[in-house]
């Protein structure tokens, strides 16, 4: 095993215990490790954001030499998105390296600013990832539980029907949340209550499910 694979891995093992104090420690100790790269192409940087670690995160921008332009999407630094797009236009729908659009990333990260200059710019709202998740923009803001964003990719024409994967639309993810003004929000622009996901449920079968009376009887009506 190479010192940088050893390094991920004890990078991964601190960030399934979520210790943010060890793992800032061992971070501010190896900060190369934010570069490093797994199996599957994905950075430090990424692994540490993919696990929802705010403290860690607010660490990490001082540490890093660099972000591509993925990683900038990620820790919200429009400044770096901004000057990586001029650069290269071609970058505004390019998959990241585990498969998710820029706009989906942004998304998914709840950075608003950055979703809505990636939009003005001209990037694709229904773009999938082209991995089996199939995720696209509008399920990511869903899964952030940002109505805002949920919005502003209504207003730039995002496919509220758009399935990922298991057939999950955006509806059964804000019901299963039991986000009620999210779940009228969908409908009103057109996502269909009828939607079954592989196994057969619907959002008002998810709603009933979870216990979200209000949007249960919301979906009844």
């Amino acid at each position: 095993m190479s010192q940088e694979t050893d390094y991920l891995s004890k990078m991964n093992s601190l960030l399934q215990a979520r210790n943010e104090a060890e793992i800032t420690a061992f971070i501010k100790a190896n900060p190369a490790v934010l570069h490093q790269k797994d199996k599957n192409g994905v950075s430090g940087l990424m692994l540490i954001a993919y696990h929802r670690l705010p403290t860690v995160m607010t660490e990490v921008p001082a540490l890093a030499n660099n972000f591509a332009f993925h990683e900038a999407i990620t820790y919200g630094l429009l400044p770096k998105v901004e000057e990586a797009l001029e650069a290269d236009p071609s970058l505004l729908n390019q998959y990241s390296s585990d498969g998710f659009t820029p706009v989906c990333i942004a998304a998914f990260f709840s950075q608003e600013a950055i979703v809505k200059f990636l939009l003005e710019a001209g990037a694709n709202p229904n773009l999938a990832a082209n991995n089996p998740a199939k995720v696209a923009p509008i399920h990511a803001a869903v899964a952030a539980n940002h109505i805002g964003l949920v919005e502003l990719l209504i207003q730039y024409k995002a496919d509220v029907n758009a399935q990922q994967m298991q057939g999950v639309t955006a509806l059964h993810s804000a019901a299963h949340r039991g986000n009620l003004p999210m779940v009228q929000l969908l409908v009103e622009a057109g996502a269909d209550k009828s939607t079954k996901m592989d196994s057969g449920e619907t959002a008002l079968d998810y709603a009933k499910k979870d216990g979200h009376e209000a949007v249960e009887q919301y979906l009844s009506a």
